[in-house]
């Protein structure tokens, strides 16, 4: 190789070196404001509204049609006062037509007096917050949310004599949960093995297609989430 190739060679590689650097710390800085992005509170409407739809969801279990058309509202109004904050954030926009669908088909079941479709909306728009919670810095517990969304999905496909669905979403359950267990544990280890407990029980009236002691046992599971999801905040 000649000395003026071996130059020219080494100019072509200082030259790239330095574009490839370049491009490295576009992409290390890109990365560093979508994070800093993501470092924004939880919007306070988020959590309201999310408490608003576990108050309507109890509700809709007892058939209380009043009580449910008046809850509906405030998870209407609290959906209106977060979705400006959601667009401000650059939630994803199927994120947000799904949660604004599930706010509409849930007025319209109400409407019908459509339990099982009111009940499946409700748990929809639970669903949709916890994807949306992953964009903000929270303590919101999204992973255990969707331990409680799976548990009343096994809940309203018992209401409709779905077994096979059921059982799907036991899996779900059992997917979700390891990803919580590890920091519930440092709070109450007793706490995690009741609900671990539960498990067992639940799988065997699953087998049995036991609907009376199963939906009995689905709702254990979901005042267990309830208890998990306090010491989780601690």
């Amino acid at each position: 190789m000649t000395k003026i190739a071996l130059i020219s060679l080494l100019l072509l590689s200082s030259i790239f070196n330095s574009c490839f650097n370049k491009e490295a710390e576009k992409n290390t800085v890109t990365q560093k404001n979508q994070t800093a992005k993501q470092k924004n509170p939880i919007p306070v409407s988020l959590n309201v509204m999310d408490e608003s739809s576990e108050i309507l969801y109890a509700y809709l279990l007892k058939k209380d049609w009043n009580a449910a058309e008046k809850q509906y509202q405030k998870v209407q109004e609290e959906f209106y006062t977060l979705s400006p904050y959601l667009k401000k954030d650059s939630i994803p926009n199927d994120y947000l037509v799904s949660l604004e669908t599930a706010v509409k088909f849930l007025a319209r079941d109400i409407e019908d007096k459509n339990q099982v479709a009111a009940l499946s909306d409700a748990n929809n728009i639970t669903a949709y917050m916890c994807d949306v919670a992953d964009y903000f810095v929270t303590d919101y517990p999204s992973n255990l949310r969707r331990v409680h969304v799976h548990t009343r999905n096994i809940e309203i496909s018992i209401l409709q004599d779905k077994w096979e669905d059921a059982r799907e979403n036991f899996k779900k359950v059992n997917a979700y949960w390891p990803k919580v267990k590890g920091v519930l544990s440092q709070k109450s280890e007793q706490k995690v093995k009741e609900f671990e407990d539960s498990f067992v029980d639940f799988e065997y009236l699953l087998n049995k297609k036991d609907e009376s002691k199963t939906l009995k046992q689905t709702q254990i599971m979901r005042d267990k989430t309830e208890s998990l999801e306090k010491y989780y905040e601690k």
